[in-house]
């Protein structure tokens, strides 16, 4: 197990038996830390990730002869059609051979480099025993570096993580019906933002491969004159043997984003969906039930039938817009439709204020 490999390294390592005991107890609380029980908050997790940054780069400066790793990765580099170590790295940039290359450990964050480039070079048989030999352990050190990546999510989440947080909080508290309605309404509108999204990335890919079909060299990649493409899918395109081009799963990266992007961004209508129609029905204070029929692509109605026999309908779009500036946005614009009262009286330009009006000065 990683715990028991990092605390014999520790054992080893540190000579103090007050300081081994404090990273011991470091490791039991990362081992033992849960949501529902946090053993560390989020500074009590800074001291830790720098004090372990401390141990793993002593650990490894301690494990690496520069001079002899320097020497045996010149004459890797020649195996594999490359003049040196250099040669691989500055010129033809090789990420492999820089992960290597510039793989001194100066902590946490680069355990995680050195480890993918082993995962990578597992077929390689040369370039995997020289990760093994010159960075031995690093799986278990990979393993406390996930782990703490892990809390870090949990005791600082980032602002996705915690809008979806909320939208539980508020799913519980929403009456089932508006809930089941507004659910069934946004898993449509999700998958309508997928496609546009998987869509946009296809049309990006089409565009380089248009401009570039064999690729493209370092200088016009990183021209002012496409900025626009590494900004927009400079996270598909990877440089090998002097040569931008898409990696081979761009494909299935997009269609990932695209899912990942789809529900951050339907999270937020639920949200606020949930919040507008669950106050304004619970101020109603009447019973219901709710029906939902779909009237085209990316609209909705929910109607809304009440025991006194009275009923409005909501209409729920999404719609696509371009700010000002460009920026590709979203937009649900929500309007009230065929509002009765229970005697079949029709609700003039009924909205939120006019159904609740009409409703509170209803005499049976």
């Amino acid at each position: 197990m990683a715990i028991e490999t990092l605390k014999f390294i520790i054992s080893n390592q540190i000579r103090t038996s007050k300081t081994r005991a404090k990273f011991f107890d470091y490791l039991d609380r990362i081992y033992s830390f849960t949501e529902e029980t946090p053993t560390i908050n989020k500074k009590f997790l800074t001291k830790i990730n720098n004090d372990f940054d401390n141990i793993v780069r002593d650990y490894y400066m301690a494990s690496n002869s520069k001079f002899e790793r320097k020497t045996e990765l010149d004459v890797l580099a020649a195996k594999y059609g490359y003049r040196d170590s250099y040669d691989a790295t500055s010129k033809h940039k090789d990420p492999i051979f820089q992960a290597i290359q510039f793989g001194t450990v100066y902590g946490i964050r680069e355990v995680r480099c050195i480890y993918k480039a082993k995962i990578a070079v597992f077929e390689k048989v040369e370039l995997y025993f020289f990760i093994d030999t010159y960075y031995p352990n690093i799986e278990s050190w990979n393993v406390l570096a996930e782990r703490l990546d892990w809390i870090y999510t949990i005791v600082n989440p980032s602002k996705e993580a915690k809008e979806a947080k909320k939208l539980q909080e508020i799913k519980g508290k929403v009456n089932p019906e508006i809930k089941t309605a507004i659910d069934e309404i946004a898993e449509d509108f999700r998958k309508v933002i997928e496609t546009n999204e998987y869509i946009w990335y296809l049309k990006q890919f089409l565009g380089f491969t248009a401009k570039f079909p064999n690729g493209t060299d370092y200088n016009t990649y990183n021209s002012k004159e496409n900025r626009g493409i590494r900004h927009n899918i400079g996270r598909f395109v990877t440089y090998i043997d002097g040569v931008y081009k898409l990696l081979p799963n761009h494909a299935e990266m997009a269609e990932k984003i695209a899912h990942e992007t789809s529900v951050n961004t339907i999270t937020k209508w639920q949200k606020k969906m949930y919040d507008k129609l669950g106050g304004f029905i619970t101020d109603l204070n009447k019973k219901f039930k709710t029906t939902v029929i779909g009237q085209g692509l990316g609209s909705h109605d929910i109607v809304f039938h009440f025991e006194d026999g009275s009923k409005f309908t909501i209409n729920n779009q999404i719609v696509n817009k371009v700010s000002t500036l460009g920026n590709y946005f979203y937009a649900y614009p929500t309007t009230f439709h065929h509002g009765y009262l229970p005697d079949g009286t029709r609700i003039e330009n009924p909205c939120e204020f006019t159904i609740k009006k009409a409703f509170n000065e209803y005499i049976k």
